[in-house]
Parts: C-alpha cells; sequence; structure tokens
C-alpha cells in the first residue's frame, strides 16, 4: 500500500513542468489591464441617419514603405452618440471600447469639436 501512496505522489517530468508552468502563468486579470489602454482618432462625421450611430470617417496619410510617396488612405467607423449631438460634417474624437457595442459598433464619440477640428494639444495634457 506504501508502495502505491509513493508511486502517485511521485510525478512523472512531464507533470512536473505543467505544474510549474501552471504556477508560473500570469493572472487573467493581469492580462486584461493591458488591453485596457485606449485609442483615439479623429475624423469627420459623414452620416447621423442611426439612432445614436455616427459614420465618421478617419483619413491618414502616411509614406509608401519602398518608394515614399505620400498616400492616404480613409477609413469608416461606426461610432456610438449616446447624445446624438454630432452633426454632419462636425469633426470629432473616437475612442475604443473595450468590448463591441453592437455588430458594428467598436466606438464611441468622446468629443464633438466642431467644423475646424480638435485641439492636437488636449490629448497630451490629459495623459
Amino acid at each position: 500500500m506504501s508502495a502505491f501512496a509513493m508511486s502517485s505522489a511521485v510525478l512523472c517530468p512531464v507533470q512536473s513542468v505543467r505544474a510549474s508552468v501552471r504556477a508560473s502563468a500570469p493572472q487573467r486579470s493581469l492580462r486584461l489591464d493591458v488591453s485596457s489602454v485606449k485609442q483615439s482618432v479623429e475624423g469627420k462625421v459623414i452620416s447621423t441617419k442611426g439612432t445614436q450611430t455616427a459614420i465618421v470617417v478617419v483619413s491618414r496619410r502616411f509614406p509608401d514603405p519602398k518608394y515614399g510617396k505620400m498616400t492616404s488612405s480613409s477609413k469608416k467607423y461606426h461610432a456610438h452618440d449616446d447624445l446624438e449631438i454630432a452633426k454632419l460634417g462636425d469633426v470629432v474624437r473616437l475612442e475604443s471600447t473595450g468590448r463591441p457595442l453592437s455588430k458594428t459598433k467598436r466606438w464611441i464619440v468622446t468629443e464633438v469639436c466642431g467644423q475646424k477640428g480638435c485641439d492636437p494639444n488636449q490629448n497630451a495634457e490629459s495623459k
């Protein structure tokens, strides 16, 4: 009987490695904290036809990786506008959410900057 108890208490090399990996694995809450960094982008409102939704086009310019010529691209984002304060043609600042709000909405409108645009120094001051 003592031989059986001894054999079950001794771990094979694979089991001991698995046990040490489990003990040193990071906790789930730590991994979620890393993803809590929010992205923010600025764009122009092109549609407000949906209820509490604004469609915003974000344009960006970047050099071509090979030739260096400046190219531009744009992308449309569906953003949640809870108070429906964004109007057609306004420049708004969007912030990503931690989870999807609907099938297409992953962004929320955090600031409406009007027709002129947002203050670029405001982001640096808040951090």
